[in-house]
């Protein structure tokens, strides 16, 4: 199993499945209290950090995170609240576990994706406005994307940042600051902005006039095809007749077939 983290995630719950030795079967009785027990990380080429004397059980699965408490889901699947420090930035992946005697488990390997800015809760929430926690730094142009709760699927670009806080278009489905689980996708301002497809006559963005703009078109157009709107030829463009190619010097025999 994979999952993955932004650098730097705080909070972060791992779900690792746990087995029993003897027969292969889920086990479903692990507490802190089981003989035993430890939970385990490892960061790429790092040595295992382990905890054996820390860990506690999890209230329920809305408990808020504390470092090392853990519960039983369903069917031998634990969540896990893993410290800061296992997410850290500087690797691309952590191996994450837990065992008890005669217990082990499937361990689950977390990538730490950086072009991941935030996955995890809003600190507040309303239909124009997400509060991302301190150290988040959302941008103009990065893209909020809901990934798992209340408004799952929906995604929004952010058009302004005030300090934590992202203002964007209203939720279809306002979402959750306890149920909503968001990610922050680094982006573009150019984006926010419109793109750089834009019309050149937007004031905004420039002093072109619609008619001027049309102008100019008029005039390259003429150019490639050597004529102007009365049948003539374009002052700006040279006739295949103007300068002699081969032959008599009309320019026309290539079509005629003449010999140089």
């Amino acid at each position: 199993m994979t999952q993955s983290v932004a650098p730097d995630q705080k909070d972060v719950f791992v779900t690792v499945r746990m087995i029993t030795d003897a027969d292969g079967i889920p086990a479903t009785g692990v507490v802190a209290a089981t003989a035993g027990h430890q939970i385990w990380y490892r960061r790429d080429l790092a040595a295992d950090v382990d905890d054996v004397t820390s860990a506690a059980d999890l209230a329920s699965l809305t408990t808020a995170h504390t470092d090392w408490e853990f519960l039983h889901i369903r069917n031998g699947y634990y969540t896990i609240a893993y410290p800061d420090a296992a997410f850290l930035k500087g690797v691309g992946k952590v191996l994450c576990g837990m065992e008890a005697t005669g217990i082990s488990c499937i361990a689950e390997s977390v990538d730490i994706d950086p072009l991941i800015k935030f996955q995890g809760k809003a600190s507040a929430a309303t239909a124009i406005l997400t509060t991302f926690p301190a150290g988040t730094t959302p941008k103009k142009g990065d893209e909020i994307y809901v990934i798992i709760g209340t408004g799952v699927r929906q995604t929004r670009l952010i058009t302004s940042v005030a300090g934590e806080a992202a203002s964007h278009a209203a939720w279809d489905i306002n979402i959750s600051t306890t149920t909503s689980t968001i990610v922050l996708i680094p982006g573009s301002e150019i984006l926010a902005d419109g793109g750089i497809l834009v019309d050149a006559a937007v004031s905004s963005r420039s002093t072109l006039t619609p008619a001027q703009v049309n102008a100019e078109c008029d005039t390259a157009i003429s150019d490639v095809f050597n004529f102007t709107v009365t049948g003539e030829v374009d002052a700006n463009a040279k006739s295949m007749n103007d300068t002699p190619l081969i032959g008599d010097g009309t320019g026309l025999d290539l079509f005629r077939g003449n010999p140089p």
